[in-house]
């Protein structure tokens, strides 16, 4: 769950717009293919529409590791609620270490906090 907040706080801070975001699971349905999912996450990220693309990398890397249908479903919606409310609150976390232990308790404190 820390790398999950980890990414959608870096796609919050490197301003990923909401439409990048609400699409992750849209074409996830959409493909039905892992491997082919993360072809259309690369492509996003090189298009330059994931900012630094720092958000996209961890992304991908929970994602690969991840491969059961199910858990990718839940992985991509627990991202895009916190995304989101990061997108409504604003919060003031500092930004995650490539090793983000504790970090969803940082950021939700911090959402909670406001």
């Amino acid at each position: 769950m820390d790398n999950i907040a980890a990414a959608a706080f870096e796609a919050y801070r490197d301003g990923v717009k909401p439409a990048q975001v609400n699409k992750l699971l849209e074409m996830y349905e959409c493909l039905g293919d892992i491997d082919k999912f993360l072809v259309f996450l690369a492509y996003q990220a090189s298009r330059g529409l994931w900012g630094r693309g720092n958000a996209a990398r961890r992304l991908y890397k929970i994602l690969s590791e991840n491969r059961d249908p199910k858990k990718v479903r839940e992985i991509l919606t627990i991202f895009k609620w916190i995304y989101e409310s990061c997108q409504r609150r604003r919060p003031r976390a500092p930004f995650p270490q490539a090793e983000p232990r504790g970090f969803l308790k940082t950021l939700l404190d911090s959402l909670m906090s406001r």
